[in-house]
């Protein structure tokens, strides 16, 4: 009981390369289309870790940021080590981020520790001369402006430490 009897072999021979061609290219097809999905799936997966890459290395810069800025809360200081340390950690920034937050971390908020670090020099000075109504307002003003930081801190990293899918 063949499926098929020698006349009708005798009778696809001449289509029998035509057919092996045809499968051959079929399956080669098959084959491409899954090298092209696993190609994709890896453009994604590269794509996926360059971004991950880059929010960590910009979420290192915040916790600095946010790091230096309570312990100038904390402390009512910024000594010069500790802007030095700030520097240092967060001198990648014209690098991952844009201008509008290098130049925060690199302008303003200095600006803001110095400030403070004047401050609580003069009030060093001052509290042995007996001044506390200028001591207090001046230590208000200050730390008014370096609260404000701990929270505009996040709204000027927000939009680059969100991981959309």
């Amino acid at each position: 009981m063949a499926l098929l009897n020698s006349t009708e072999l005798q009778a696809l021979q001449p289509w029998a390369s035509v057919i092996a061609a045809s499968i051959a290219a079929v399956v080669a097809i098959i084959f491409g289309l899954m090298q092209v999905a696993i190609a994709w799936r890896q453009a994604k997966t590269a794509a996926d870790k360059l971004r991950l890459d880059l929010f960590d290395r910009r979420l290192e810069i915040y916790k600095a940021v946010k790091a230096a800025i309570g312990d100038a809360v904390h402390t009512g200081d910024v000594t010069q080590a500790e802007e030095n340390e700030f520097r240092i950690a967060t001198n990648a920034t014209r690098w991952v981020f844009d201008n509008r937050v290098h130049t925060y971390v690199s302008s303003t908020l200095p600006l803001i520790f110095g400030e403070l670090h004047r401050t609580y020099a003069e009030i060093q000075e001052i509290r042995h001369q007996h001044h506390p109504d200028h001591i207090q307002k001046a230590r208000e003003h200050v730390y008014a402006a370096i609260r404000r930081e701990w929270t505009n801190v996040d709204e000027v990293f927000a939009p680059y430490l969100q991981l959309q899918t």
